[in-house]
C-alpha cells in the first residue's frame, strides 16, 4: 500500500507516505510528442482532483506508478476544480506524480535499504 505505511510521522522513512514529498505535474502534449503546456499541482490541488481518477488509480493512490491519461471528459471538471486553469484543447494531457524532496534530491534506495511500501515516484 501506498498511502501510509506506518503511523510513525516520518512515516517510517518513506518519504512519500501520504503524498508527502510528492508534487503533481499535468502536462500538455502536441501531435510532434513534445510537452507545450505544464501545470504543477501541490497536494491540496491533488486530492481535489484526485476523486476523478478513482477507477483508474486502484492502490496508486498518489500516482506514484505512472502518468494517466486526462481524457475528453475529465478536462472540464478538472478545470473547474483547479480554478481558471484553461486546457489547450489540441493538447492531449497526462497527470502524474513526482519526487519533491527538500533540496531537489531523489530518493532511490539501495538493495538492503528501508523496503519502499509502494511505488517510488519519479525525481
Amino acid at each position: 500500500m501506498n498511502d501510509t505505511d506506518d503511523d510513525r510521522p516520518d512515516g517510517g522513512g518513506y518519504p512519500f507516505t501520504d503524498g508527502r514529498n510528492v508534487a503533481w505535474r499535468l502536462g500538455g502534449y502536441g501531435a510532434d510528442d513534445w510537452e507545450h503546456h505544464a501545470l504543477e499541482l501541490d497536494r491540496d490541488q491533488y486530492l481535489s482532483i484526485r476523486h476523478l481518477f478513482a477507477d483508474e488509480l486502484g492502490d496508486d493512490l498518489w500516482m506514484a506508478g505512472g502518468v494517466f491519461p486526462v481524457p475528453d471528459e475529465l478536462r472540464q471538471p478538472l478545470q473547474t476544480l483547479l480554478g481558471a486553469h484553461e486546457l489547450r484543447p489540441d493538447l492531449d494531457y497526462f497527470l502524474g506524480g513526482v519526487q519533491n524532496l527538500p533540496g531537489g534530491g531523489a530518493w532511490r534506495p539501495g538493495p538492503g535499504d528501508l523496503p519502499a511500501p509502494g511505488p517510488i515516484p519519479p525525481p
